[in-house]
């Protein structure tokens, strides 16, 4: 062997033109296969629907190749002489190799979830501590690592095969401008289809459309009464989302000297909805409920905990979170609490940094005051382990120094981790990996699953009622708020969807809410609520002189309550709220922006005209108050 080194040597035959035809063929193939997961969800009413499903499927994995398609042409046709022509084959597999695993991610993500890959999605992969929020076992992330390593090996065995077919130079019938013309013929059609199905309001291609990522919407309504074909009227009613400057709060607050400065605990845990809070799941937290203010029609200001704990704190829709994240600005309500000298600590058992707390809520405490677990301690050690520190902090508290402690609790998130003398519901499901996981192998499962969570929620249960003797035995009740909640609740296909994010369900946006108010007679509040309602009732409370609207978009829960609906925020923009409907208001820029319409039973509705006909000044209402603290 003496100096030789080891050199790769490519196939000296081989037509690199005709390779990477044949490869990209063959990528295609198994892209179509992968995208057809989406069919299942398409609605196929009639011949035509048939027909435009079919048409969709067979062109979007192409146009999704187009790209990396064009970077390949360019790379044979303007190659410099002496070149390698297969330098780019890396790019070329690596490019595919990602395409197909995103396909089958969007695939199994629309699936459980009702939505393709958004902007909370990349944010969730992106953001320190997203990836450890879903509560993944270990055996989800070895199925994630073969699925990458199978997909990675099976490209390259299709690129070898283009290789060895190349090598052969047999003749394919089929030539590469039929195909064209083929393709051609279906995408123009199916965009056609979609601009007929948009004027006259097609729903079952309109909601077709929207199961294929990306989707590109073909619309010509102007040319259509140009030529006098008669319109179907659809008024979209959206959020307009820009970069606007806060204007948070419009005053700055004003209070009585000296003002009340109670200790203020708030005991939130992921995922927890409303009925949960029972004599049987939470028998502790229930019983004391009896002494505080019980809200049996409560719901969060999100359908996801970013959303849902900045509508507590802040007390406005939770669509403000980007321009408070762009600014990291904090509520009013903590500044109002550092003036007074409040001793804060804030405890997490998942990650300050995902959401981005750090950044928003909390960003104006000092890092060694936001505690959490960088360790891998499992949900239900992390939540006994934050609960002693609380215990501690209560058991060290002085009258002199008011404190304010945040906890906020994992083991209700999934996979919903709980102790074994905890096990209050069987049989429960042993395990949940993502990877495998669909909404037809999920639905047998489902009841087994929402034991996990049941038995979850008890064990919280307990770790509250350990922070509530700590309180009984320090004498601080009388002193004290607590605030016992869910940051938005969760789904077991009560709707077709499980889990959070997904919708505005009842089930995902009710949560539990038991405030106990030093001298305040106990109550039970059967009227719709909000978390936005929170510190709007606690800061009058304190001595605070503005009026609500000045920082809150909630209600004082001490005044009469007179309200028609509540607005829910997700990541796509709000959802009205009342006893007879819920509405959708997306953001301009939403990828899916159109307005959708349910009962209150969560069933879809065609009363979408009549509901916006006669609801109008409420919608109004709500779009003003999307821009209410942004610079005008």
């Amino acid at each position: 062997m003496g100096g030789d080194s080891l050199k790769l040597q490519m196939p000296v035959s081989v037509s690199w033109t005709t390779t990477t035809k044949l490869y990209f063929a063959a990528a295609y193939l198994v892209n179509l296969f992968v995208i057809t997961g989406f069919a299942s969800f398409m609605q196929t009413e009639t011949l035509l629907d048939r027909y435009y499903q079919v048409a969709v499927l067979l062109t979007y994995p192409a146009i999704f190749m187009l790209p990396l398609a064009a970077l390949c042409w360019f790379s044979l046709r303007w190659q410099p002489v002496g070149s390698r022509p297969w330098i780019w084959v890396p790019v070329l597999l690596t490019g595919n190799i990602l395409l197909s695993i995103t396909l089958f991610g969007d695939v199994k993500l629309y699936d459980l979830y009702g939505f393709h890959i958004n902007p909370f999605v990349i944010n969730l992969l992106t953001t320190p501590g997203g990836i450890e929020s879903l509560g993944s076992s270990s055996n989800t992330y070895a199925t994630v690592g073969i699925l990458l390593v199978s997909s990675a090996l099976f490209h390259l065995l299709l690129f070898v095969s283009a290789i060895f077919v190349s090598q052969r130079q047999w003749t394919i019938p089929v030539t590469g401008r039929a195909l064209f013309l083929v393709f051609l013929t279906l995408t123009l059609s199916e965009r056609v289809i979609y601009g007929f199905a948009d004027i006259n309001n097609t729903a079952s291609i309109l909601n077709s459309s929207e199961t294929i990522p990306l989707y590109s919407q073909v619309r010509f309504r102007s040319l259509a009464r140009a030529m006098g074909i008669d319109v179907t009227h659809r008024q979209n009613i959206a959020l307009k989302q820009g970069g606007q400057a806060l204007n948070y709060p419009l005053r700055s607050l004003q209070s009585e000297a000296p003002g009340s400065s109670p200790n203020i605990i708030w005991l939130i845990s992921e995922s927890m909805r409303g009925d949960l809070l029972d004599a049987d799941i939470m028998p502790y937290t229930f019983a004391r409920s009896d002494k505080g203010w019980r809200l049996t029609h409560h719901y969060s200001g999100g359908n996801g905990t970013r959303q849902g704990l900045f509508s507590l704190f802040y007390g406005i829709f939770g669509t403000y979170w980007d321009a408070f994240l762009r600014e990291q600005q904090g509520p009013v309500f903590i500044d109002l609490l550092q003036e007074r000298g409040y001793d804060m600590n804030m405890y997490t058992s998942a990650d300050f940094t995902y959401p981005e707390f750090d950044q928003t809520i909390f960003s104006t405490i000092p890092s060694d005051r936001l505690h959490q677990f960088n360790n891998d301690m499992d949900p239900v050690a992390r939540d006994r382990a934050n609960t002693d520190s609380i215990i501690s902090k209560i058991q060290t508290a002085t009258p002199d120094s008011p404190f304010m402690i945040f906890m906020f609790y994992e083991s209700t998130h999934a996979r919903y981790s709980f102790p074994p003398e905890d096990a209050i519901r069987t049989p429960f499901l042993d395990d949940l990996n993502y990877a495998t996981m669909s909404r037809k192998s999920l639905a047998p499962k489902i009841n087994e699953l929402k034991n996990r969570y049941i038995n979850a929620a008890h064990f919280i249960d307990g770790q509250m009622e350990r922070i509530f003797q700590a309180l009984d035995r320090q004498g601080l009740w009388q002193d004290t708020i607590v605030v016992v909640a869910g940051d938005h609740g969760e789904e077991f296909m009560e709707n077709g969807f499980w889990g959070h994010n997904s919708g505005f369900s009842s089930q995902q946006i009710s949560t539990p809410m038991v405030i106990w108010l030093p001298g305040k007679e106990p109550a039970v509040i059967n009227q719709p609520t909000s978390h936005m309602d929170v510190t709007a009732t606690i800061l009058p409370l304190m001595g605070v002189t503005n009026p609500l609207s000045d920082y809150s978009q909630g209600m004082n829960l001490a005044e009469p309550l007179d309200r028609d609906y509540l607005v829910v925020s997700d990541w796509s923009g709000v959802s009205y709220i009342s006893q007879e409907y819920k509405f959708t208001l997306p953001f301009n820029s939403s990828l899916s922006s159109s307005n959708k319409l349910f009962d209150a039973q969560d069933n879809p509705s065609n009363d979408l005209a009549l509901f916006v006909a006669n609801y109008r000044q409420e919608l109004e209402d709500i779009l003003a108050s999307a821009s209410q603290f942004l610079e005008r």
